[in-house]
């Protein structure tokens, strides 16, 4: 007999995309986020920002419903971000096994998979969408190669199609500019501007402070609680940042509406979660 998933439910569209409050995550006998709320407005582009292991790829594996909280509730859309699939998570590529022997068409096709159900085979619609989605992020010529042949931003414009075959309304990305090239950056927020004109929401976990004041709406900034969220401009000011990075934070004198930041010494490596 064949089995299906459960229709996900009705968007409330007065609702926020994402809705986080008071939200508190542990494990190991630390704390990883503590008593952390804001709520996101459809279609903003927010950068997510702190210091190495302040709680980033924590607080998105929360949202995408991979990992559960230990208190405070999460909203996706008026939902626990369980029951939906128009949210869409795109890991560290560090956290993604690249010798996987799969395909970039069956990478994007898994996206499909609670809309088809499991026990489906994909119809021609399905491949015609991920065809599609791959055309948009210029990928379609790769579509029979290896995901792990692929150059460090391919690998990204494939899960960003695999996140338009889905039909994400909101999109997290965690570090997806790490050790891409110059064209390769442009040609991801190329995409991400062509999401953000049609109401896609986007979160984006980055060390990169100059890239999130120059490239985005809002900033998030936290250390395993919420430091900050707002305008750069209201987030990226001395005070904010000697509060999240402490001593790891070099910035120039000036007055604390435009800080120059030289160097942000923390963010080597991956950050720790569960």
């Amino acid at each position: 007999m064949e089995q299906f998933l459960p229709p996900p439910p009705e968007h409330d569209h007065a609702a926020f995309p994402i809705e986080v409050n008071n939200l508190t995550v542990g494990y190991d006998g630390r704390l990883a986020l503590q008593d952390v709320s804001f709520a996101i407005e459809q279609a903003q582009r927010v950068a997510v920002v702190g210091p190495n292991g302040s709680g980033k790829t924590t607080l998105f594996k929360v949202l995408a419903g991979t990992l559960s909280p230990d208190a405070g509730t999460v909203q996706v859309f008026g939902h626990g971000p369980c029951g939906h699939v128009c949210i869409a998570y795109v890991p560290q590529r560090s956290q993604i096994d690249w010798n996987f022997p799969v395909s970039v068409s069956d990478v994007v096709m898994m996206s499909r998979a609670r809309k088809i159900g499991f026990a489906r085979w994909p119809l021609k619609s399905d491949w015609q969408v991920v065809h599609e989605s791959l055309a948009r992020v210029d990928m379609a010529d790769h579509s029979k190669r290896q995901i792990g042949e692929l150059s460090g931003g391919q690998q990204q414009r494939v899960f960003l199609a695999r996140a338009l075959a889905q039909g994400a309304e909101v999109i997290l990305l965690d570090e997806p500019l790490t050790g891409l090239d110059t064209p390769s950056q442009e040609t991801m927020f190329r995409i991400l501007d062509e999401l953000h004109k049609e109401n896609v929401t986007i979160l984006v976990a980055t060390h990169d402070l100059n890239l999130a004041s120059d490239r985005f709406d809002m900033v998030m900034l936290i250390n395993r609680s919420l430091v900050a969220f707002g305008p750069p401009g209201q987030v990226f000011t001395r005070d904010l940042l000697l509060q999240a990075y402490g001593s790891q934070m070099h910035v120039l004198p000036g007055d604390d509406e435009a800080v120059a930041v030289l160097a942000d010494t923390c963010c080597e490596g991956d950050e720790e979660t569960p």
